[in-house]
């Protein structure tokens, strides 16, 4: 199986969303505290409309809720473009050749051959493939760059029969 693409600033920032996205167990975690969380402001908006005072320390709930927002959608997206534009290596294509031994990596720059046993594991959504070589380093492979659908999902079938079930 080959795998030819040229990667976009886009796509690495929506991998580096993917890759921050936590285990389900902790996506729950995070939305109940987050619920928690706007449900205490709305209290402390309800209280302060109504003539109460306001509670010391109510500044750290709108100042925690605004840096999660400020550091997922501005600094975020903000950085992944700097590096994007620091390495032009990273918009150039690569081609990746997949068998029974592991994967190439061919690009302008020289290549790269792992065995299976190196590839430590892979995630996906709808949009995206990541499959890493350690905790921190992952190839991305974005549906656009298959033909078709059906080739999106065999290889999804492919790393799960190499590599195990994907990550959560």
């Amino acid at each position: 199986m080959t795998i030819e693409c040229k990667l976009t600033v886009q796509d690495y920032l929506a991998a580096q969303r993917l890759h921050f996205r936590p285990k389900p167990v902790l996506r729950w975690a995070l939305i109940v505290v987050v619920g928690y969380l706007a449900a205490m402001l709305l209290h402390q908006a309800w209280t302060i409309a109504h003539g109460g005072a306001l509670q010391r320390g109510w500044w750290m709930l709108p100042a925690g809720l605004a840096y999660g927002a400020f550091m997922f959608f501005i600094l975020l997206p903000w950085r992944v473009a700097k590096i994007f534009k620091e390495r032009p290596a990273l918009a150039q294509a690569n081609r990746f050749t997949f068998n029974d031994q592991g994967m190439l990596l061919e690009a302008t720059r020289g290549q790269l051959q792992l065995k299976w046993p190196a590839l430590k594991r892979w995630k996906r959504n709808r949009d995206y493939i990541l499959l890493y070589h350690t905790a921190l380093h992952f190839h991305i492979f974005p549906r656009r760059c298959f033909a078709q659908a059906q080739e999106f999902d065999a290889f999804a079938a492919f790393l799960t029969q190499h590599i195990g079930p994907a990550l959560k």
